[in-house]
């Protein structure tokens, strides 16, 4: 498990053999964490994204060099990473390309959310975006 505190620093537990939260390793602060079973991305106070996570060679690993600056929220699933960059527009990557190709529509976009096999975004102005996959209704 992982979890944010208040003063941006990132605490993580579930492997060590007392359980107990463990900060991670430097001094960077985080302001948002999005988190899989095996994987995590940070979004630190300056903007930009950090991965951390059991699988280093995972398509969601190889962060794309827009997510170095700019970002304002984070998201993630099993197979690809989210991210909202100030201007509102989305970056996707990962391994479900049918996930990074976010619909031309979804603009001025404040919060993102992933499920296995979906993608849920809102935008400013209220307008809620749904792609990937409809099996259950969830798009």
């Amino acid at each position: 498990s992982i979890g944010l505190r208040r003063d941006g620093r990132v605490v993580a537990w579930g492997g060590d053999i007392n359980n107990l939260p463990q900060p991670l390793p430097g001094a960077a602060r985080f302001v948002a964490v999005a988190s899989n079973s095996y994987q995590n991305l940070l979004l630190r106070a300056d903007g930009s994204v950090a991965y951390w996570g059991n699988d280093q060679n995972s398509a969601i690993a190889a962060l794309p060099p827009e997510v170095s600056e700019g970002v304002v929220a984070v998201a993630l699933n099993t197979s690809n990473g989210f991210a909202i960059k100030a201007d509102g527009m989305l970056v996707a990557w990962g391994s479900n390309l049918d996930l990074n190709t976010v619909p031309s529509q979804a603009v001025d976009l404040v919060s993102v959310a992933a499920g296995n096999a979906h993608v849920l975004a809102l935008s400013a102005g209220g307008r809620v975006f749904a792609w990937g996959n409809n099996s259950f209704g969830q798009c």
